[in-house]
This record gives structure tokens, C-alpha cells and sequence, in this order.
């Protein structure tokens, strides 16, 4: 079902099946019928091709991003990566690695004679119709009532980045606003995250402000960046709320 012909055949079909959704969709005004068609058909191709490009399990790009910063911890002088001056170094600092289209942060928050626990952050980039989406695959988090909230994947477009570069005046193009965003957000990253939402209209917790965006049907989309020096009286008041309700998740 990739065409609002698609998917207007099919809607026909269901009302015609299902008494309730018949009376539902044929109280909605052309323009509400529109709405939800464009709304449908968008969630769907970013479903799509998500899932056409996650190729890579996230634990095995786990363990090839442990090897490869273990490889850092060498090609720096550390002779033990799981030394004391190695600890010393690299201890909650935030490394990033490009696999693909995958960006990966990690950060080493415990050193045992085992080994070493790290945290990990995942974004992948994904082309659709209307240009690159980021897919963050930070676990679930809480929505404004407090409750876990389950969307199948939350995305960033390129235009947040755009905004997010400019916001926080940083250097680089837009893949350097990526990568200070992976490092940002893994080096501030609470247990899972938190949202509030009104009308489809969704605010989204970030380390360095605030991301706005819809919700997509079953996937959150935050479109722009608001920087912690932009945040109105409302929203610095909302952010405080997003921030304890992460606490509370630990």
C-alpha cells in the first residue's frame, strides 16, 4: 500500500466491513480525510524503509564498536586499554564511530577485572521521499502523564540538524551536527527519555534543549531544535517537568 489510491480502495473496504470505522471516517471532512491519508502513507514509508535499511543487529555493532574503540585506546599509547591511565582517560568520555550509515557513540561508565561496561547510543540515517531522517534507538521513554509510551522508532530530519547546528553555533556541516549530537546526547543520556504531546504536536526532551515534531501515527518525527537559550517560560517549565520525569525511570 504505497499510493493514496491504495490506500483509499482499502479504506473503502474496511468501512464497508466495519459499521463503527464507516461512521467514523464519514463524519471527518474532505480535508480530515486528506490528513489522515497523508498521515497513513507517511508513517509507512518511514516504517518501510527503516526497516528495508537497519540491516545490522545492535548487539553485534556493539561488540565491533568495543573493538574498535579498544583499537583507539592502542593507536593513542595506552599500552593496557583497560589501564589505570586508560581508565584515567577514557572513563564517561564519549568516543563516535561511523559503520555505514549507522553512527554509534560509546562510553566506557565502569572498569572491572572482567572487562568494561559501556553505554552505547545508535542513530542510522534513512532516505525517504522527502529527504534524510536519523532513527534513534534509545530504549522507550515517558510521556507527560508519566507513563511508558511505545512508539516503534523515534527520527530526527535533516532540517533538525540544520537547526541544531545553527542554534548551538557550531562549525562543520551538517555530519559534524550529527556527530556532536551523538556525543551530546550519550554523554548527558539519562535512562530512556521523555515527551510530552498535544494534539499530534510533540515536545522531546534533549540534553542541549528541546526537539519539536508530530507524531507520525506509530513513529515520533521531531522536525526542529530549540536551544536551552531559546526555551520560552512555558517550555523551560515543561523541559524541567520531561527532566523529572527521567529521573524518576532510574
Amino acid at each position: 500500500m504505497n499510493t493514496k489510491k491504495e490506500l483509499t480502495e482499502a479504506i473503502k473496504k474496511t468501512a464497508k466491513e466495519n459499521e463503527n470505522f464507516r461512521n467514523l471516517y464519514n463524519d471527518l471532512s474532505d480535508e480530515e480525510k486528506n490528513t489522515f491519508k497523508e498521515k497513513f502513507l507517511n508513517d509507512l514509508e518511514i516504517q518501510n524503509q527503516i526497516i528495508k535499511h537497519h540491516i545490522f543487529d545492535l548487539d553485534k555493532l556493539q561488540e565491533t564498536v568495543a573493538l574498535m574503540f579498544k583499537q583507539e585506546a592502542y593507536n593513542k599509547g595506552f599500552k593496557k586499554p583497560r589501564g589505570k591511565k586508560a581508565r584515567a582517560y577514557f572513563l564517561n568520555k564519549v568516543s563516535v564511530y561511523y559503520l555505514g550509515d549507522y553512527g554509534v557513540g560509546i562510553k566506557p561508565v565502569l572498569y572491572t577485572k572482567r572487562g568494561v561496561e559501556y553505554c552505547f547510543y545508535f542513530l542510522l540515517k534513512v532516505p525517504t521521499s522527502k529527504g534524510n531522517i536519523y532513527v534513534d534507538f534509545r530504549d522507550g521513554f515517558k510521556n507527560e502523564a508519566g507513563d511508558e509510551e511505545r512508539y516503534r522508532h523515534v527520527a530526527y530530519t535533516a532540517h533538525f540538524f540544520d537547526r541544531y547546528k545553527e542554534r548551538l553555533g557550531l562549525e562543520g556541516d551538517r555530519d559534524d551536527a550529527v556527530d556532536e549530537f551523538i556525543n551530546s546526547e550519550l554523554a548527558n543520556l539519562e535512562r530512556g527519555s521523555a515527551m510530552s504531546s498535544s494534539g499530534g504536536q510533540v515536545t522531546f526532551n534533549l540534553a542541549k534543549g528541546l526537539g519539536l515534531g508530530i507524531s507520525t501515527g506509530e513513529n515520533l518525527l521531531i522536525k526542529t531544535f530549540i536551544s536551552q537559550k531559546e526555551i520560552n517560560h512555558y517550555q523551560e517549565k515543561e523541559k524541567k517537568e520531561l527532566i523529572a520525569m527521567q529521573k524518576e525511570q532510574k
